[in-house]
């Protein structure tokens, strides 16, 4: 898993640090949320497209909650969810059925197969646009908030 992690903004720490933390975690997850699809998008964009199950199957999570930790993640499709995708959606049938669960293999590569890495390149092509997304997301929040 690849982490991007914003330190040393000391305009950022600034502003945040004059508000209560409740309105600092809200400013903030709602600001990583918006910068995270962003990585989504050119994740989805960088997919090799076979039937389509992977690509549709990028979702967007919030990382588990931790005292000191808020952040967002681009994942893989669950074993099921990607089944589900595969399914035929005239017939109602599950097809490539041969295939298993493939997400890792795809952007890891397999002994038969290169690696193809697309949140990774979605990551790095995308990173300098969802850290601008954030940083002034996060400013534009905390001045609405302050009177």
């Amino acid at each position: 898993m690849t982490n991007v992690v914003l330190t040393g903004d000391k305009d950022l720490d600034r502003l945040l640090g004059a508000l209560p933390a409740k309105m600092q975690k809200k400013f903030v997850r709602s600001a990583l949320r918006k910068a995270g699809k962003i990585v989504l998008s050119k994740a989805r964009d960088a997919v090799p497209v076979e039937t389509g199950a992977l690509k549709k199957g990028l979702k967007l999570r919030a990382l588990k909650r931790q005292k000191y930790r808020i952040g967002v993640a681009v994942e893989h499709p669950t074993r099921e969810r990607l089944a589900e995708l595969q399914k035929d959606e005239a017939k109602g049938e599950r097809i490539r059925t041969e295939k298993g669960y493939y997400p890792a293999a795809v952007e890891y590569g397999a002994p038969h197969a290169p690696a193809r890495p697309h949140l990774r390149r979605g990551l790095e092509e995308s990173k300098d646009s969802a850290v601008a997304t954030f940083r002034q997301d996060v400013k534009d929040a905390v001045s609405e908030a302050k009177p």
